[in-house]
């Protein structure tokens, strides 16, 4: 395979998984992830979750808490080398909550891809959520 195909495959398989979540499918979502106990995510709620099986869990219960979304890409950048792939977005959620209020997070994404019988699958996501430390928005921004 060429690494144009691949990055090509990369994108759109980042694209389908804003697409899953914003539709709040989580068969998509998890298509998306191999199905293994090693299967890493980091911090989307914060914290470490170890495993398909956990990380379905954990979006069960976000979908829960957030039942109408809205995902938006930015800053998408996609590198592979055999069978490893990279992918790193800048995603802005908008989140209505069910007393009607609308929140906005920006959450950095990066993940890591493997192909696996032809198919691309995340084994390693990490979704930091940017906190203003320092109280002048410096982290707290959507920019790269």
């Amino acid at each position: 395979m060429t690494q144009t195909k691949d990055i090509a495959d990369l994108t759109a398989k980042t694209k389908f998984k804003l697409k899953a979540a914003a539709e709040q499918n989580i068969d998509n979502i998890m298509s998306c992830y191999l199905k293994s106990p090693e299967t890493l995510l980091y911090d989307p709620c914060p914290g470490q979750y170890v495993g398909w099986d956990t990380i379905k869990t954990i979006f069960l219960d976000y979908h829960k808490k957030w039942p109408a979304m809205q995902g938006e890409m930015q800053h998408l950048h996609v590198g592979a080398s055999g069978d490893l792939g990279h992918t790193f977005s800048i995603q802005v959620w908008k989140f209505k909550k069910p007393d009607g209020v609308v929140e906005e997070i920006v959450h950095r994404v990066t993940e890591i891809w493997r192909r696996v019988d032809g198919d691309w699958k995340c084994i390693h996501e990490h979704a930091s959520t940017p906190m203003d430390l320092l109280g002048d928005m410096r982290t707290a921004s959507n920019k790269p």
